[in-house]
């Protein structure tokens, strides 16, 4: 995995563009690419910008004619810059985050076509130095002087579609092979809704024996004390 600052943000909302996105590229194991994107507003803190800000005594890495590609040390005693999950909003059944998908490409070249895009919907905030760290370094370098951010790209013929960020009720009671070995049916993320709008359809050709396992377990679920 790893993470690129943009600035101004390659995505816009509604026309909306802001002064910084966050994007985070992870390799599929189909061999694709996943990427989210996480826009930021002027606002509190961010653990993470500020743990960067401090590591490198608020002077970013920037790149120069002599030089080239400028480093930034970033130690280990600043570990939320290394966190980020942390990122991600936490939401319950009252106040949640939207996102939004399609499939798209890289924003560089060589513009691989075939990324899967998750972008969050609404900006999360860092205060106005540590914002000013990031696009400093980004502007403050001869080869993007005008910024980083590729011009938004038509829509075309893609399809948008929108999820919550927290809620894993589907995919709690999918039956998808092989799902549980993974480590996300066995200590589920976000929360359930208590619901299946999804009907009895959802677990069509399954044997009725593993149909009623599956749905007598996600009632144990459901009324599970959360850990502490």
């Amino acid at each position: 995995s790893e993470y690129i600052f943009h600035a101004p943000s390659e995505h816009s909302m509604d026309g909306a563009v802001f002064p910084l996105e966050l994007q985070i590229y992870n390799d599929a194991s189909d061999a694709g690419t996943v990427a989210i994107a996480i826009f930021f507003r002027e606002g509190r803190s961010n653990p993470l910008l500020a743990d960067l800000r401090t590591s490198m005594k608020d002077s970013g890495p920037t790149w120069t004619v002599k030089y080239g590609r400028g480093v930034g040390l970033v130690t280990g005693n600043f570990t939320a810059a290394f966190n980020l999950e942390a990122l991600i909003p936490k939401g319950n059944a009252a106040r949640e985050r939207s996102f939004y998908n399609y499939k798209g490409s890289l924003t560089q070249p060589p513009c691989t076509t075939g990324v899967d895009w998750w972008v969050l919907s609404s900006p999360i905030t860092a205060s106005r130095e540590e914002i000013r760290f990031v696009r400093s370094a980004i502007y403050g370098s001869r080869s993007t002087k005008h910024g980083n951010a590729r011009a938004t790209m038509p829509l075309g013929e893609r399809t948008v579609t929108a999820g919550l960020v927290g809620f894993q009720h589907a995919v709690r009671g999918h039956q998808i092979p092989g799902w549980k070995k993974l480590d996300q049916y066995k200590q589920p993320r976000g929360y359930s809704a208590g619901d299946a709008p999804w009907g009895s359809h959802w677990s069509a050709g399954v044997p009725k024996h593993e149909s009623e396992a599956e749905e007598e377990e996600e009632e144990d679920y459901l009324f599970d004390e959360p850990p502490t």
